[in-house]
């Protein structure tokens, strides 16, 4: 499972090292310690997805203004959010 998050994140990582590296270890950490379910980490991926590809499209035409900014922020916010929220709910995987 890990693997295949990480080849989704890889493959369309394309906001900043520093933004993707924290929530990345921290999906990592919680699948290899069983807090994650295999539903929880494709909800994610897919919402981190979402960002890259919202990300993207402020940046083509070169730069990204104070409103795509602010829906980037919230985005990152409720991301993080979640990801605090499904680390913390109680379901563990099977070993």
């Amino acid at each position: 499972m890990s693997t295949i998050l990480a080849a989704i994140l890889i493959g369309t990582l394309s906001i900043s090292t520093a933004n993707a590296a924290a929530p990345n270890m921290a999906v990592e950490r919680g699948v290899h310690a069983g807090l994650l379910t295999r539903g929880e980490v494709q909800t994610l991926s897919i919402d981190l997805a979402r960002i890259i590809a919202y990300e993207r499209a402020a940046r083509r035409d070169g730069r990204i203004s104070k409103g795509e900014q602010r829906r980037l922020n919230q985005l990152r916010k409720a991301y993080d959010q979640r990801l605090r929220t499904l680390l913390r709910n109680g379901r563990r995987t099977r070993r």
